[in-house]
């Protein structure tokens, strides 16, 4: 997520060549989309929603196929198509194995890993699909730096968790569970911590708390202000989800961050009036805010998620004795 919102990592090759001479194609418009609705479709498409439709993806039951998520066929669809429109599948296979070597590595050993898992019968092959091949398709399809797609997929995820964080404060003001996660259709009625787009509150957690990192240290095409109002906003969604690590770490790094970036500022010896002055506007504001927050319970949600996780720590420490 991070590299998509800084953009490409590296100055793009010069037009019609790549590595080491080898010529290239650029990326056409149907790959761009087929890209872009695939990422939309991993960060907003849920178990939960799926069940809606008829998919039990988050579940036992049913075909291993519906175990796939539908971003992950698309990743493939999308690869495949890429390799045909390049004219030759086989050097595009080339060509993205000499920009990302570790990643196509990890692609052909879960590959492997695959197919030793069909061999034996064994259960856990969808798992293996979405967990390593999917992120494989990913990082090759946007090793090659287009930036009309960067441009695209910053928008995609900007709007997504923007529309995710505000269903997450929605279902925390609400105690209702718009799509709540299911095991094989089965709600967990007991757990009412906001689920969003993306179905379990540490799924939600954990990609906010990447999300809110990345912002603060790229996202350079957003004005300040909007920034730092996505970075609130993302924040209060952490504690709807109730995520503890991401909550503690991101207050970490984040603040560590912040810290070293203002003294870097402070040692130049110049500062941004405008910046000033909006800082000094919320921190008169902060404990308005602060105490608004208190009265409508946000702190309480808060504290009871490190006083009383509901066993979730309990059962980590039971997980430790099935290694004896």
């Amino acid at each position: 997520m991070a590299s998509i919102l800084a953009g490409p990592a590296r100055p793009v090759p010069a037009p019609g060549y790549g590595m080491a001479g080898q010529r290239t194609v650029p990326v056409d418009t149907l790959t761009r989309l087929g890209i872009t609705v695939a990422v939309l479709l991993l960060f907003s498409i849920s178990g939960g929603m799926l069940w809606l439709a008829g998919y039990n993806y988050d579940g036992l039951q049913g075909s291993p196929l519906s175990k796939i998520h539908p971003s992950t066929y698309l990743f493939v669809l999308v690869f495949v198509w890429r390799a045909c429109t390049f004219g030759n599948p086989v050097g595009y296979v080339v060509h993205v194995t000499n920009k990302r070597p570790a990643t196509m590595l990890m692609a052909v050993i879960s590959t492997v890993l695959l197919f030793v898992v069909i061999l034996r019968q064994r259960p856990g092959m969808a798992g293996m699909i979405d967990t390593f091949v999917a992120p494989a398709l990913v990082v090759l399809l946007l090793s090659e730096d287009d930036e009309k797609t960067f441009a695209q997929l910053r928008i995609v995820i900007h709007a997504v968790m923007t529309v995710n964080a505000l269903m997450a404060l929605f279902e925390f003001g609400t105690k209702h569970l718009v799509f709540p996660y299911r095991f094989d259709g089965a709600v967990f009625v007991n757990d009412l911590r906001s689920t969003a787009l993306q179905g379990h509150p540490l799924s939600n957690a954990t990609v906010t708390s990447i999300y809110v990192l990345s912002l603060l240290s790229g996202s350079r095409s957003l004005s300040t202000p909007l920034r730092l109002a996505l970075v609130g906003l993302q924040f209060c969604a952490l504690v709807a989800f109730g995520g503890r690590s991401g909550m503690v770490l991101t207050i970490l790094l984040g603040g560590v961050y912040l810290l070293i970036q203002g003294l870097a500022q402070l040692r130049t010896g110049r500062v941004n009036l405008l910046g000033a002055a909006l800082v000094i506007m919320l921190a008169a504001l902060l404990p308005l805010a602060i105490a608004l927050a208190g009265y409508y319970g946000f702190f309480d949600a808060l504290l009871q998620r490190f006083v009383s996780d509901s066993g979730s720590a309990n059962a980590r420490v039971e997980m430790f004795d099935l290694f004896r």
